[in-house]
C-alpha cells in the first residue's frame, strides 16, 4: 500500500493506466478507495475483482474526465458507477477471463 501510494504522489498530474486484479484477495477496499481517489487521472482502467469490491469504487462516478477504456472482470453491477465517461472509447466487461 505505501509503494501505491509513493508512486501515485510522484506520477504528479500524469494520466494512469491502472491494471488490478484483487478477486480473492482481501481487504481490497482501501486499495481500490485509494486508486478512486485519483480516478480523475485514469486514462485505462482493468479491474478484476469480487462482486463486494464494486462498492469502493462508487466514488468515482462523474469523475472520469480522462478515461478512453474501461474493462470490468467479475461484478455484474453497479455498471451505473461508469455512465458519465465522455471520453471513454473501449469498454468491456463480463466474468473474469479463464487463463489460455
Amino acid at each position: 500500500m505505501s509503494l501505491l501510494k509513493t508512486v501515485l504522489e510522484r506520477s504528479g498530474r500524469a494520466l494512469l493506466t491502472v491494471a488490478l486484479s484483487v478477486e480473492g484477495v482481501a481487504p481490497n477496499g482501501p486499495i481500490l478507495e485509494l486508486l478512486a481517489a485519483h480516478s480523475e487521472r485514469w486514462r485505462t482502467a482493468e479491474f478484476i475483482f469480487g462482486t463486494s469490491d464494486m462498492q469502493h469504487l462508487s466514488s468515482v462516478k462523474g469523475q472520469l474526465p480522462r478515461l478512453e477504456s474501461l474493462k470490468l472482470w467479475g461484478s455484474p453491477s453497479p455498471l451505473d458507477t461508469f455512465i458519465d465517461v465522455p471520453h471513454l472509447r473501449e469498454l468491456e466487461f463480463g466474468r473474469p477471463r479463464t487463463p489460455s
